[in-house]
């Protein structure tokens, strides 16, 4: 065969080559090799460390990978010559990693260099195969690898094998011979890696030529492979120490045998010593136990001479057996029992069976043997004593070999010893039972005997066992107890298996030997003595009645009619107290559930009937748990229904206790479900139960999870029982009610019970009148609105009823609204709503049938459910379209009325209205989702309209269909004709806004019949104007009605009935207008300000339904006249302040539509200033009145806070903090607005004062200087902080929300911190200490820190908050109330904990100090330092320089210096004397103000050491106890320094101010005055040598003692 015929192309002829395992080989020549980083790599293979191996490995795959064979053909020829000498070394290195590198290095060269590679595989072949055998995955993979990309299919392999089988053989040849001296250098290698290379050698030796005899197959093997078979060392390997090894030599016999015969024939004695005499005395761990047995069994079947005739093959497989399978599979005992099937046995006598049964015992128990190989050991074992038994001499009988070998086996299963029970308890019990009956077929009468012998043996052992149990009393009792029943479920579970078995066995082979007999009359025997131990001690012995229930359960075909005393004597005896005993026995759960196998035997069924009469006859009249539970077992049967249902006692009784157990009262949940599943209870008492249940269900009193789970059983077991349809119409409406209220699990038993009922019967029709009469009435037990639609929905779906059933009767709804319109409308609506005037028209109904409004439990009243149900519907998918017309524009006229109402509920936060009360937050947002989602519907019905064309062409449109019946509703002066009226408005906006205003929508809406101030078309009108709003202005109809509606004014009196109406309707039309664009004369306007302004002298004109109107009508009439001169400027003002002061008199309802409006005239009014010299006239002489007026308004107690009087109260605010502060005398009142509830109110007033306390401050500045008293914070503003919050108070609303006391606390500290600002130094101080003595900060401290999260070590991070250090220092409450609520009480306590630490910083060490919580201080030092220090310093720093540059020479013109290091946070000042500079330096910490600065000397001049400390000690002092104020520090220092040189001249000896030793002049002459330094006057007297002044020559006469002093200390 050439190469092209194999398909491999390159290979020339093969030339034989070493394997070069040895390391001592030749190192090969690296000459040829020209990268000598190549070179290195390559010899660095040839050292002794795995790690420089494996780099180099590394290296050199590296290396190939970056030269690839498209770059100049892949690497150098010399480099593959050096690598083919290098990798069989490589390739079994002791290094795992060297492994897998070098046949990764083979595979790159082979894609570098392709056929130049190619050409050298045959000189590796032997290596690059051997190590697709390695048993480690990763080198056996790496070298797979590179063979699946060299030969690409299984064809192709076989045929490389071929065609290098002789260097395949060769390379196994050379490397069986090395042994681990040559392959591994003893003085660097341990024994352990020496005999790991050798084997794995040797294993890859074994391993090729294994592969090549299978991929050979028939042909022929090169001659390498007899020379390998004809080496000792290769049979020697049968017994070697490697289970790898062991199995490859054993394979290769195997292989030879089956495929190769003829090469073994001159070999098979070396195979037979190998295989028999030697390995089957060396241990076989490692799995290879089974691969000797299969090869030992094709030698034998083909070479059974090979045994020998010394010894028995038994005898010399017994080392083997005795050690079990040693971690081989299943397939070792299956292998052993081919094995010994196939040997040389022709006869074998009993003690060498014996011997060897008995070690195959011993190996098949031995702890090693895995459990699971057990059924496979064992029936080896059976096969192999029933092979021997047939293959004993003549002369022996077997019966002897019986008793020694199988009979211990039964013992053992049945009564296992500790040392027995590690092997037999694994015997399949099916194995033994037919041995058995193989022994029992046996011909004989010896073995008969010895059978009978055997079995009388065993039962008199578990009855003696049974009579020896341990007495109740013994500490052992259970674990006897248990031993012993369990030996009896053993031998009636043997004992039935060997009765199928003997049946099947009589029935094949006809044969007459049978167990049966034998066994049945032991198993009695057995049971006679067990039931009458049991019954002596009163069963109480658990092993009696265990030993019963295995014989009933097991083996039932031994009792017959003859044994019915036997079953009998349980239950009778002459004192009838038997029963009980049974009863109330532990005995009674293991006995009575079996006595129903007694119903199939029909001879037995008699005696089953008289056993569960007594028992249930006894059972009834006891109330025990045990009685229960043994009614329970006596009822669980299919066999009892006939017998229950003829016994009335337990009828009564089984239903008792079901209902009692519904009840919670009892649990007998086992008694219930099984009457219910065997059908125990008859016809009249299942419906009894359900009754029963329907009581309970239906009675809320009850515990609803029981009866649910009654409700449930009934239904899983008898369906039928809830189809009557009353029963379940009740059923279906308590279980819906139930499953909204209930926990999940019930609600998932609900679900359940629906589920099993709905197969029975339709419940759409019974569903929809659940869900009318919960929408028809409404109380604590109505289901709510979601259930009601999820359960609509679900019957609609269905298309078996007519749509319009499930939505809501419409006479209800209307009825139902009507409750809610027998009042008249809030006045305050007016403020917030387009309709304003008209709510002080409206009349409220009179025809409503319910005085009181019914609701659910959630507070909402019917029309509230109706409407949010039908919203429900709609969402859900459900087409409106589909309803008939009058119904369906009925629903939608009702659903918009209602959102309306409710809008306005909402608007002004009341209760009892449609829903009972706001108070929780989920109710609010319910309704504003409510209202939100009904409107977006409406606006979807809108914008899918064909436009105003639906209200010409009178087609069936749902929307106009509406807008029509709403229209024809507002024609009246009614509640209703008021709200049908808003909703009209609101489409028609809706409408205008989509589609504009065209001429349709004039045609069919601006009637003359409807624009005009008539009584029955008031509502409709100002539907009209609201609804198209300033669109309409383009209809001359508004401007004619305008004009009519002025004229009509100019005429009419307040008195008369018809003003308000005129008055109404004219402020809708001016509205619809710009204020310039109003389509009336000036002149007209006049003349009408005039007639108004004259009413405002009437009482009437003060009534608040007329007030209202009047402000609004001047509001749009004077901007209009701004250039007419005239009184009524003045008048309007006078008549501001009239409503002002009678706002104190009225209800908070009455007054807000006036206050609002004259508030709008007011502030309109004093926008118009500046435009007409009479109404500045008027403003400025009626200034202070209304200052005081509005302060008054303030003033006013608010009761409450909703949507009307927060606009009223905004309006008053932003009118006050506009007034002038000269017409604020008193201060102290508004202080206590600031507590005031309303937001609004409390702005108002911090708003005043953060004004006006720095103005009033600079008075309190020179009171204080000129009267020398203390200065005290307001008690009316500290009297604010008497109430500090807490955390713990408000934790329900903080931080999501900012309560008003809250609110007003802080602000107060705002207050607080404003009257420091501009304090001076001294009545700062006072402050402090009135703070101080207070104790006022550490509420505040401790609340904002808590609210921050320091408390709980999680500090707001300022930075992600989005807090920049501009929003840190200053606090813009118009700002912060444009803010979330949240928001707002962060930035204001930060804000307060910056004004502390700049105000007040010692008050806050103090409480630092004191804060007992390490957690906090170590939070709000690093939050301080990270965000408040860097401001404080900054702004300290900046004030230092700007008193530097403020500061003022002295009287001798010197100036202190002053340097800043913003980064180095220091400051150095000093001062010049002679040239000389004397400094300090301030630094200042990263905690300031929480830590001190530091004040150091950096060059002192003209002060000796003692004063230049004083001084530093001075400057230290001011600033720690000046709140670290720096600037007075060094005031401090500048007055000490410059004191100091005050008047100071030069010294009259030097000329200069400053001494050497940095002093000034301080020596006096007493004559002439002048001043000398020390120093110099010493040097003066030394030089002249005498004690005179150098000026005036007069003698200084302390001189000398002075000097006498200095030179007495100097000695």
């Amino acid at each position: 065969m050439n190469a092209r015929a194999t398909g491999l192309k390159g290979f020339g002829p093969f030339s034989t080559s070493t394997a070069n395992l040895s390391y001592i080989s030749e190192p090969p020549n690296f000459g040829a090799v020209s990268d000598p980083k190549v070179v290195v790599s390559l010899k660095n293979l040839l050292k002794k460390d795995s790690t420089t191996k494996s780099k180099a490995l590394e290296d050199l795959v590296a290396y190939v990978q970056t030269h690839p064979f498209e770059q100049d053909g892949g690497v150098e020829d010399g480099i593959l010559d050096v690598w083919v000498q290098l990798y069989p070394r490589s390739s079994i290195d002791d290094s795992r990693r060297v492994r897998e590198l070098s046949h990764i290095l083979q595979l790159e060269l082979l894609k570098s260099a392709r056929r130049r590679m190619e050409k050298r595989i045959p000189h590796v072949v032997g290596a690059w195969l051997t190590g697709t055998f390695d048993r480690d995955r990763v080198v056996s993979r790496a070298a797979s690898d590179g063979l699946s990309f060299f030969l690409k299919t299984e064809e192709k392999t076989t045929q490389f094998w071929k065609r290098c089988s002789q260097q395949i053989a060769q390379y196994a040849l050379d490397a069986i011979q090395e042994t681990p001296d040559t392959l591994s250098d003893e003085r660097s290698t341990t024994v352990e890696d020496a005999k790991a290379k050798y084997y794995r050698v040797v294993a890859g030796s074994i391993s090729l030529i294994l592969n090549l005899l299978q991929r050979l197959g028939t042909d022929v093997p090169p001659p390498q492979v007899e020379q390998f078979l004809d080496l000792d060392v290769v049979w020697a390997m049968a017994a070697a120490e490697d289970p790898l090894v062991r199995r490859c030599i054993y394979r290769l016999v195997y292989t030879c045998l089956t495929s190769q015969h003829n090469l073994l024939s001159q070999n098979l004695p070396q195979v037979g010593k190998a295989l028999i005499s030697e390995a089957l005395r060396t241990s076989q761990r490692g799995g290879s136990a089974a691969d000797l047995l299969q090869t030992l069994t094709e030698l034998t079947r083909r070479h059974p001479e090979v045994w020998g005739t010394k010894k028995q093959p038994l005898t010399r497989l017994q080392d083997l057996v005795g050690k079990g399978s040693q971690g081989s599979s299943r397939v070792f005992w299956d292998e052993l029992d081919r094995l010994v099937a196939v040997l040389p046995l022709d006869v074998v006598n009993s003690q060498t069976g014996s011997k060897f049964l008995e070690t195959m015992r011993l190996g098949i128990s031995s702890r090693e043997e895995p459990r699971a190989n057990a059924p496979y050991s064992w029936a080896c074992y059976i096969h192999i004593f029933q092979r021997l038994l047939d293959q004993l001499p003549p002369e022996e009988s077997g019966v002897e070999f019986v008793k020694r070998n199988f009979f211990p086996l039964t013992e053992s299963y049945l009564f296992p010893s500790p040392d027995t029970s590690a092997g037999n308890s694994s015997l399949p019990v099916s194995l033994l039972s037919k041995a058995w009956v193989d022994i029992a077929s046996r011909p004989g009468e010896a073995i008969q005997k010895s059978i009978s012998a055997e079995w009388q043996k065993l039962s008199e052992e578990l009855v003696s066992r049974v009579a020896g149990s341990l007495p109740e009393v013994s500490a052992d009792y259970r674990k006897s107890q248990q031993s012993v029943a369990d030996a009896g479920d053993r031998w009636f579970t043997l004992v039935s298996l060997i009765l199928e078995a003997d049946r099947r066995e009589d029935e094949q082979n006809n044969s007459s030997d049978s167990l049966a007999p034998l066994l049945s009359e032991t198993s009695i025997k057995i049971l006679q003595d067990s039931t009458s131990f049991l019954v002596k001690r009163n069963y109480k012995p658990l092993l009696g009645a265990s030993i019963l229930r295995s014989a009933l359960t097991k083996c039932l075909r031994i009792f017959t009619a003859e044994h019915k005393g036997l079953l009998l004597s349980l239950v009778s005896d002459t004192e009838s107290q038997r029963p009980k005993t049974l009863i109330e026995s532990p005995s009674a759960p293991i006995i009575l559930p079996c006595l129903h196998l007694l119903s199939t035997v029909p001879t037995l069924s008699d005696t089953y009937k008289a056993l569960w009469n007594v028992l249930i006859q006894h059972s009834v009249h006891l109330d025990s748990p045990e009685a229960i539970g043994t009614v329970t077992m006596l009822i669980s049967s299919e066999a009892a229904r006939p017998l229950a249902h003829g016994d009335s006692q337990l009828q009564h009784y089984v239903l008792d206790k079901c209902i009692q157990t519904a009840k919670g009262k009892t649990d007998a949940w086992q008694m219930f479900e099984a009457a219910l599943t065997y059908g125990i209870l008859d016809e009249s008492y299942t419906q009894s139960l359900a009754s029963g249940l329907m009581d309970l269900l239906e009675d809320s009193s009850q515990p609803q999870d029981a009866v649910i789970r009654g409700v449930q059983l009934v239904a899983d077991k008898l369906p039928l029982v809830w189809c009557d349809s009353e029963r379940y119409l009740r059923l279906l409406t308590r279980l819906i009610s139930l499953e909204e209220t209930s926990s999940p699990m019930i609600s998932g038993s609900i679900v359940s019970v629906r589920r099993s009922l709905e197969k029975y019967g339709n419940e759409g029709p019974q569903v929809v009148t659940i869900i009318q009469q919960n929408l028809d009435g409404a109380n604590s037990d109505s289901m709510d609105v979601d259930t009601l639609i999820q359960h609509a929905v679900s019957v609609s779906g269905s298309g078996k009823l007519a749509v319009e059933a499930i939505f809501p009767n419409t006479n209800v709804w209307m009825d139902e609204m009507l409750s809610f319109l027998t009042e008249p409308p809030n006045p305050s609506l007016s403020v917030t709503s387009s309709f304003s005037g008209g709510y002080s028209l409206a009349l409220p109904s009179t025809t409503s049938k319910h005085s009181k409004s019914r609701r659910d439990r959630n507070g909402r009243a019917i029309p509230a459910r109706m409407a949010m149900y039908t919203l429900g519907l709609l969402q859900s998918g459900l087409d409106i379209s589909s309803l008939p017309r009058t119904y369906r524009t009925e629903i939608l006229c009702l659903l918009a009325i209602t959102v309306e109402l409710a809008s306005d509920q909402l608007t002004l936060m009341e209760e009892g209205k449609l829903w009972a009360t706001l108070s929780a937050e989920s109710t609010v947002q319910e309704m504003e989702t409510f209202v939100q989602t009904v409107r977006r519907m409406l606006q979807g019905m809108v914008s899918s309209a064909r436009g105003w064309m639906i209200a010409t062409d009178g087609g069936d449109e749902p929307l106009n269909d509406l807008l029509q019946i709403l229209l024809q509703q507002s024609k009246a002066l009614s509640l209703v004709a008021l709200y049908s009226a808003k909703a009209l408005s609101y489409l028609l906006l809706t409408m205008t806004e989509a589609y504009g205003f065209s001429q349709a929508a004039e045609e069919a809406f601006v009637r003359p019949e409807l624009l005009k101030a008539d009584p029955n078309s008031m509502f409709a009108a100002l539907g009209l104007i609201t609804g198209f709003g300033h669109a309409l202005t383009s209809s001359a109809l508004l401007t004619r009605l305008c004009n009519g509606l002025i004229a009509e004014v100019m005429g009419s009196a307040p008195s008369s009935a018809k003003c308000l109406f005129n008055l109404v309707l004219l402020n809708a039309c001016m509205s619809a207008y710009e204020a310039e664009d109003l389509p009336i004369e000036n002149r007209k306007q006049a003349i009408a300000v005039q007639k108004i302004t004259s009413w405002t002298e009437t009482s009437d004109a003060t009534h608040y339904k007329l007030a209202a109107e009047i402000s609004k009508a001047l509001n749009c009439l004077l901007p209009n006249v701004k250039t007419i001169h005239g009184p009524y400027w003045e008048q309007a003002i006078r008549y501001c302040i009239l409503l002002w002061d009678k706002a104190r008199e009225d209800s908070v309802n009455v007054r807000l539509p006036y206050l609002h409006a004259s508030l709008k005239l007011f502030a309109t009014l004093k926008g118009l200033a500046g435009s007409n010299e009479d109404l500045d006239e008027a403003l400025t002489t009626l200034s202070e009145e209304t200052t005081l007026a509005l302060i008054e308004l303030l003033e006013i107690p608010r009761v409450s806070s909703n949507q009307p009087s927060q606009i009223v109260d905004s309006l008053l605010c932003r009118l006050v903090e506009e007034m002038p502060l000269e017409h604020l005398q008193d201060k102290d009142e508004l202080y206590g607005l600031v507590a005031s509830e309303s937001r609004e109110i409390q702005t108002a007033a911090f708003s005043l004062l953060h004004r006006a306390l720095p103005a009033a401050q600079e008075q309190l500045n020179y009171d204080a200087i000129l009267e020398k008293q203390d200065s005290r914070l307001p008690d009316e503003l500290l009297s604010l902080l008497v109430d500090a919050p807490t955390l713990d108070n408000f934790a329900d609303e903080l931080p999501a929300h900012f309560p008003a006391p809250v609110r007003s606390y802080l602000l107060a500290w705002h207050l607080i911190f404003d009257a420091f600002q501009a304090a001076s130094f001294k009545v700062r101080n006072d402050y402090i200490d009135n703070l101080r003595s207070l104790n006022n900060l550490a509420p505040l401290l401790d609340f904002a820190f808590d609210v921050l999260g320091h408390s709980a070590a999680r500090a707001l991070n300022l930075d992600k908050a989005g807090f920049s250090p501009e929003l840190i220092r200053a606090f813009d409450l118009k700002l912060a109330d444009a803010e979330t609520e949240e928001r707002e009480l962060q930035w204001l306590l930060v804000h307060l904990i910056y004004l502390t630490l700049k105000y007040i910083p010692g008050l806050f060490k103090a409480w630092f100090l004191d804060c007992r919580s390490k957690q906090t201080k170590i939070a709000v030092e690093g939050w301080m330092t990270k965000f408040m220090s860097p401001l404080l310093i900054e702004e300290a720093v900046e004030d230092v320089q700007k008193w530097a540059a403020e500061q003022e020479p002295d009287e001798d013109g010197r100036e202190m210096w002053v340097k800043v290091s913003k980064l180095g946070r220091e400051i150095t000042a000093g001062y010049e004397v002679d040239e000389l500079q004397a400094s300090i330096a301030i630094r200042i910490p990263a905690a300031y103000p929480l830590e001190t600065v530091s004040v150091v000397g950096v060059n002192r001049v003209a002060a000796n050491e003692k004063t230049w400390q004083s001084w530093l000690m001075t400057t230290q002092g001011v600033i720690t106890f000046s709140n670290g104020s720096i600037v007075d520090g060094l005031s401090a220092f500048r007055r000490n320094a410059f004191g100091a040189l005050k008047g100071q001249t030069e010294c009259a000896i030097c000329y200069s101010i400053v001494s050497t030793d940095k002093r000034i002049p301080d020596k006096k002459c007493g004559t002439c005055k002048k001043l000398f330094h020390r120093t110099c006057l010493y040097k003066w007297f030394q030089t002249s040598n005498q004690n005179s002044c150098p000026l005036c020559r007069n003698p200084i006469d302390f001189i000398g003692s002075d000097m006498k002093s200095r030179r007495g200390g100097e000695r």
